[in-house]
């Protein structure tokens, strides 16, 4: 847990970011990122104004260029690519059933509410299945099939009531889209997302039936990520003008 001081540092250099923008004043950022020096466990830096670059950094031998593992930010990823599958008609929409998508995986004493668990429930980690991650993460990845594991596991609520932060639930989605498509999750993210400048995944775990992992175990460097999100800031226009689909 970052210590006060540190997190008050931190705060202070996101005023000070914001502030250096608005103002035009982006060669002073040099300053603040030696201060941001500070945050121990901070490794990268990449500060973008308007879809442009307007500093950088890396510390204690790290790059914005080299990739690392994003772990759970890459949910984000899935659910971009579920938005687009939607917008594209591969999907139906947020009220689409999983059941009838995964039949194929659902046990044989299927509970009967997973017939009710729908695309926007996995999206807000509202479909009521005990959780994959935390103490159970382990005995799941260690199982022979991760999708038929995660929709084994037993309701800890009703469908759409609490949120359950759970892996296996991003992961269903990658299974939904790899079974829609008849594609993989990463050659759908290279060609839907592909085309915006800087965006690429250099490394992603897949499950026992080569299933790209929903939600972890994802290699993109920090300037990789930086181009996912100009998508968003930019409504889903790539740079050099082109339209794209508006991520979810």
């Amino acid at each position: 847990m970052l210590k006060r001081p540190t997190v008050i540092l931190a705060f202070l250099l996101i005023l000070s970011v914001a502030a250096h923008a608005a103002d035009g004043l982006e060669q002073r950022l040099g300053k603040l990122l030696d201060e941001a020096e500070r945050l121990t466990p901070l490794r990268t830096v990449a500060i973008a104004h308007k879809g442009a670059v307007v500093a950088e950094r890396g510390y204690r031998g790290h790059s914005p260029a080299r990739p690392a593992n994003i772990k759970s930010a890459s949910k984000s990823i899935i659910s971009a690519l579920v938005g687009i599958a939607i917008d594209k008609g591969v999907l139906q929409g947020t009220d689409q059933k999983i059941a009838p998508l995964l039949q194929a995986n659902l046990p044989a004493d299927a509970d009967p509410r997973l017939q009710q668990v729908t695309i926007g429930h996995l999206l807000s980690m509202q479909a009521g299945l005990g959780r994959t991650s935390g103490p159970n993460y382990g005995r799941w990845v260690a199982s022979d099939n991760w999708v038929r594991a995660a929709l084994a596991m037993p309701f800890d609520d009703e469908p759409g009531g609490t949120m359950l932060y759970s892996t296996g639930s991003t992961h269903l989605l990658s299974a939904v889209l790899t079974r829609r498509t008849g594609r993989s999750t990463l050659e759908l993210a290279r060609e839907w997302l592909g085309p915006q400048e800087g965006f690429s995944i250099t490394a992603w775990d897949r499950d026992p039936q080569g299933i790209y992992l929903g939600g972890n175990q994802m290699a993109m460097s920090p300037r990789s990520l930086l181009a996912f999100g100009e998508l968003y800031r930019s409504g889903g226009m790539s740079r050099g003008g082109r339209a794209r689909q508006r991520p979810a």
